[in-house]
């Protein structure tokens, strides 16, 4: 049996020397275009697989692999997320918080005992996720049943978007709409606002530079409805300063944060360093 997952990596580059002597040492990633108004740095992911040892006890080890092809079972189908790992652009490749979100709500809708039912109830909820890259958590959960849904991310990211919703489109019950949103642009989050604003915005794996907290909180608070709004948001500390601003700043248009237990997340996608949040504007009835 295997597992996804995503880590950073750092590229190696073969690059011929002054001398024309041949010279292999470790690069970076520079810094990718502009993303929602700041410029962010952030590991690029590679994926492995964790995988029994043969008569080993049960005892697992890593594999790596060169695919950039990302598996995801998820209500009785595989969806399969192209990435793009050379690209300079964050949003190119699946990052691990989207699969622990979409794995969590499904084993919600499986077990109708368990919390934060009332955030489930697909049917008739206006939902918009900010930070779609490539697409593993919407399209997720469009799988499981959320059918009025906008996925939103960058112009230079929207095209990995839309080739990840052509591959797994048979899968869908209905293809969501695609829009750019830049979280800084007020003419952007006005047109996505339009007729009303979202019962449900998701978000995974979006806090990642200190800069843009700001501009993703604003987003959040301009898109979610101002009585019932929730966030439904898969997370990971990818920087610390970033962190801090986000939980100091967030509660004052989300007060109400419930952390979800690691024990209502699947099992095999309890990721350690992954976490969902439910945010809401009003304590739930």
């Amino acid at each position: 049996m295997f597992h996804e997952f995503v880590g950073p990596h750092i590229q190696f580059k073969l690059k011929r020397g002054p001398r024309t002597e041949d010279s292999l040492h470790w690069k970076l990633p520079p810094p990718p275009a502009a993303r929602h108004g700041v410029v962010a740095v952030r590991p690029k992911p590679f994926r492995f697989d964790l995988a029994r040892r043969a008569g080993g006890g049960g005892e697992e080890e890593m594999r790596f692999t060169a695919s950039p092809v990302v598996e995801l079972p998820v209500g009785g189908a595989v969806l399969t997320f192209e990435q793009d790992n050379d690209s300079f652009e964050v949003g190119t490749s699946v990052w691990p918080s989207s699969l622990v979100l979409v794995k969590f709500v499904e084993r919600c809708l499986r077990d109708p005992g368990l919390p934060f039912a009332d955030v489930l109830r697909f049917p008739g909820t206006r939902a918009v996720e900010l930070g779609s890259g490539c697409g593993p958590a919407g399209l997720g959960l469009s799988r499981l049943g959320l059918t009025d849904l906008v996925l939103t991310d960058i112009a230079a990211v929207l095209p990995a978007l839309r080739r990840n919703l052509r591959r797994n489109r048979p899968h869908l019950p209905r293809a969501p709409r695609l829009a750019q949103l830049h979280w800084n642009c007020p003419a952007h989050l006005a047109t996505l606002a339009t007729p009303r604003r979202f019962d449900l915005v998701v978000a995974a794996d979006v806090v990642y530079v200190q800069e843009s907290v700001p501009h993703l909180i604003a987003a959040m608070d301009a898109l979610a409805d101002a009585e019932r709004g929730v966030v439904l948001l898969g997370y990971q500390i990818r920087s610390p300063e970033a962190h801090q601003v986000f939980w100091d700043s967030v509660p004052a248009a989300f007060p109400v944060i419930e952390k979800v237990a690691r024990e209502h997340l699947d099992p095999d996608y309890a990721y350690e360093e992954s976490d969902v949040y439910i945010l809401r504007r009003r304590p739930r009835q």
